[in-house]
């Protein structure tokens, strides 16, 4: 019997023989990272995320606001495996406990993960690309098989005496089976909704806000003024969009 090592080697290596990743670079690729940046912001501003990332911090011994500096991080994630692997597993939780879009789920893991351990590379190593394509070839070891398929996708067997015509017609039928609506449209309230619902964290009044943003209007280039009774509305616009990520208590 092949042992888990020599498994865990072999799935490896047919993981990077047997699949091959194509992404975009269109306007659907600009608004998948469009829409993965609000999306970053929504979830850095959600009470359950921040609750839940001082929660980690203080359950494997990570500093209040993050470690400082690559090397410590590095030190940190090699010097208790076993603890680093169940601190991978709560971050899936973490991620499975929102409506993440599925187009997203891997750059928010990413960037969960290194939000909580090292901020100043969250959004640097979670950036990624829009995937559009996967070419799969199938291995004759069963069990590898299941790893190489992806279960959230659709394939189309390709045989050696298959044309691009027969592709065209088979991709004829899939799109006409495909929802219209962006898989990857995140909700984008704007700035100002965002800036509202922060001073409102820090319990001003909807006057004190008005005023601060005001203020800061005047300082700026910015011709506009907004009123005490525009700021609950902007602040409802706000909290709609984190609760459609996760329901706020």
């Amino acid at each position: 019997m092949k042992n888990a090592k020599s498994f865990s080697l072999r799935l490896r290596e047919k993981l990077n023989e047997n699949r091959k990743l194509f992404y975009s670079d269109n306007k659907n690729g600009d608004k998948f990272q469009e829409g993965r940046d609000a999306l970053f912001s929504l979830l850095s501003d959600h009470p359950y995320f921040n609750t839940e990332v001082k929660s980690l911090r203080g359950k494997y011994d990570i500093p209040k606001g993050g470690f400082n500096g690559a090397q410590v991080v590095f030190l940190w994630e090699h010097q208790d495996l076993d603890s680093n692997h169940n601190f991978v597993e709560d971050v899936y939780k973490l991620v499975a406990s929102f409506k993440i879009p599925e187009i997203y789920e891997r750059s928010v893991w990413h960037f969960f993960y290194n939000y909580i351990i090292y901020p100043k590379r969250a959004e640097k190593e979670s950036t990624e690309k829009l995937p559009f394509a996967h070419i799969v070839k199938t291995d004759k070891d069963r069990e590898i098989n299941k790893y190489l398929i992806n279960p959230s996708s659709t394939y189309i067997e390709v045989f050696n005496w298959t044309t691009s015509r027969d592709m065209g017609k088979v991709l004829k039928k899939l799109n006409a089976n495909k929802i219209k609506k962006l898989p990857f449209k995140v909700s984008k309230v704007g700035f100002l909704a965002r800036m509202i619902w922060k001073l409102s964290q820090d319990k001003l009044s909807d006057k004190e806000i008005a005023h601060k943003i005001n203020t800061a209007y005047k300082q700026s280039d910015v011709k506009h003024t907004i009123g005490d009774t525009e700021v609950p509305v902007y602040r409802k616009n706000y909290k709609n969009a984190l609760s459609a990520l996760r329901k706020i208590e």
